[in-house]
């Protein structure tokens, strides 16, 4: 069931209810349970929050208080099962689903007993499958093709008794059943093909977050903070290649419309939030950075320069002496460069001689700017880098702790939690260095191979970099920067068009897959989930787990990684 009336069909029901929400790790689900739990205890609606790493965990928490608990809001996981199938003993429970990947499964859309809710903003489901195609009405079916059903003369006035007593059905009724028979093996197929056609591809709606933000416009709670909020989850979704650009641009206009708006309606003090959408340079971190690292390791600019190699290095190098930007000041603290060169870096690198000679496009981007008190400003994009490497601490996650670390990312987006805030961007800092040495060793290495229909890369076993990469959002990261990378330096434009097949170790002696589209492709669609799930019915058991919530990473184990990988290569050629 689709709820249609935020605040009737679902706030208003919370009252005076315990509710459990199970949140993903990612920036949106950070996000969207900062507003949401703002706004829970504003009206004193009692609630537990239960982060979770995977559908395992997923179960685990709905077993644990499911005896205690009748409200469940399910925050980027879930939409994608059979709620009903998954979760034991839904009687006289809610279960709001608040989640941005897609498809949505059917018997969650069609939920008949108005148990299972869907929270969206985005009405334009067109993609669904027609209830009648994908339910089979006896009702209609069971008629004549001529539409005369009357069959209450069943037997034929001259047929005989059998042997055994027993009257010989009517070949009319026979003909019947026959019919019935083959209308529903034809209609099996329609379906089958239906579901297959709509499960293909894997893909994500505008961020959960956004429903969260009109939520609280909807009960008359919004607060910029709210809105700055969304935008760092907004700009997770961009940097993640999980929304196209366009639909970035056109969310980022509508919210700097509400910036606008809520800026004009009060007077801030100095010391409250300020946010601004402005055009900005694309380079991350660079504020907290020194502006040199921040240039050499954002994939952008590292992909345009190529700046792991000697050469590419050396045109650096050349394109910062040609800008007039000396090296000694790029090497130093953003903060700490001269006034007047830091006034200039934004126009300096906007000089056309940057797309002529470097062929170095697309620098700035449209971004929002926050700014507290003299605190220097951030942007949505480190913000998100600051949040992204909080979820995948290095130090708490070797013990799984992912609570702990769910809970770091949220006091990072607290106005008064700047410790944890310079901690995260400390540890982003960290991250990206780390990336960046990863993907120029498997350049260096040339670990990237062309796999029939595929690029395919494995992370050597027992390499340092491994523990700043657990977390799913780390993972895509890594493997859209190699991809960029990859096809920046190979001579084979065929490989701008083959997807990426990315393997890293984990936990108990498995690798965990990731499979992302060709760079060549605009729409962020993606069909390794459904690949990988066909793969997995097709190995031993245990040895692929579909654990994570997004379908386009698995976990293989060691013993059955190179099957694993031939059965793949066998589908994509």
């Amino acid at each position: 069931m689709l709820v249609k009336h935020l605040r009737k069909e679902f706030y208003e029901l919370l009252f005076g209810k315990r509710v459990l929400i199970i949140a993903n790790s990612d920036i949106d689900s950070v996000c969207t349970v900062k507003i949401f739990t703002e706004l829970l205890k504003i009206d004193g609606i009692s609630f537990s929050l239960c982060p979770v790493d995977g559908i395992t965990d997923m179960k685990q928490a709905y077993s644990d208080y499911c005896e205690t608990v009748n409200v469940f809001v399910l925050i980027n996981c879930g939409i994608s099962l059979d709620i009903r199938d998954f979760f034991d003993n839904l009687n006289n429970k809610l279960v709001f689903v608040l989640d941005c990947h897609r498809p949505v499964h059917v018997n969650n859309f069609y939920d008949e007993t108005n148990q299972i809710r869907i929270l969206s903003l985005d009405g334009n489901f067109d993609e669904v499958p027609n209830f009648d195609d994908l339910f089979w009405s006896g009702e209609a079916l069971d008629s004549d093709d001529d539409g005369n059903d009357d069959d209450s003369d069943i037997l034929d006035n001259g047929e005989s008794d059998d042997e055994d007593g027993s009257r010989g059905r009517n070949p009319k009724r026979r003909r019947n059943e026959h019919d019935k028979e083959r209308r529903q093996m034809i209609w099996k197929q329609k379906r089958n093909e239906l579901l297959f056609k709509y499960t293909q591809f894997g893909y994500y709606a505008p961020p959960s977050s956004l429903v969260a933000l009109e939520l609280s416009w909807a009960i008359s709670r919004g607060d910029i903070q709210y809105v700055w909020w969304t935008t760092v989850a907004l700009t997770d979704a961009f940097l993640l290649e999980k929304l196209p650009r366009s639909e970035y641009v056109q969310k980022s206009t509508e919210l700097s419309l509400h910036i606008a708006r809520e800026a004009s309606s009060t007077e801030t003090p100095r010391d409250c939030l300020k946010v601004n959408f402005e055009k900005d340079l694309c380079f991350l971190l660079y504020r907290h950075w020194n502006l040199y690292d921040s240039i050499k390791m954002t994939p952008h600019s590292a992909c345009m320069l190529k700046s792991w190699g000697m050469k590419g290095e050396g045109r650096f190098h050349e394109m910062l002496g040609e800008l007039g930007l000396p090296q000694l000041e790029c090497h130093q603290k953003y903060t700490s460069m001269d006034v007047r060169l830091r006034k200039k870096v934004k126009n300096v690198f906007n000089e056309p001689v940057l797309r002529e000679k470097y062929n170095f496009q697309d620098v700035t981007v449209g971004t929002f700017i926050s700014e507290i008190g003299f605190r220097p400003a951030l942007s949505a994009f480190d913000c998100q880098l600051a949040c992204l490497s909080l979820l995948e601490n290095p130090v708490l996650y070797g013990s799984g702790n992912v609570v702990d670390n769910f809970l770091d990312s949220l006091a990072a987006l607290s106005k008064k939690k700047f410790d944890t805030l310079d901690r995260g961007i400390g540890l982003a800092k960290t991250q990206m260095t780390a990336m960046y040495n990863q993907v120029k060793e498997f350049l260096s290495m040339n670990l990237i191979l062309p796999r029939g229909g595929f690029l395919y890369v494995q992370m050597p076993e027992g390499s340092p970099n491994v523990c700043y990469f657990r977390n799913t959002s780390s993972l895509l990261f890594l493997a859209q920067f190699t991809q960029r990378a990859a096809v920046a330096s190979a001579r084979n434009r065929r490989w701008s068009t083959l997807p990426l097949v990315l393997c890293v170790p984990h936990f108990g002696g498995y690798w965990t897959f990731v499979g992302i589209k060709p760079l060549s492709l605009e729409l962020p669609k993606n069909l390794f989930g459904k690949l990988f799930e066909t793969l997995a019915k097709k190995m031993a058991t245990g040895a692929v787990l579909m654990d994570f919530v997004d379908p386009h990473f698995v976990l293989v184990h060691g013993e059955h990684k190179d099957k694993f990988v031939q059965l793949l290569e066998a589908c994509m050629v």
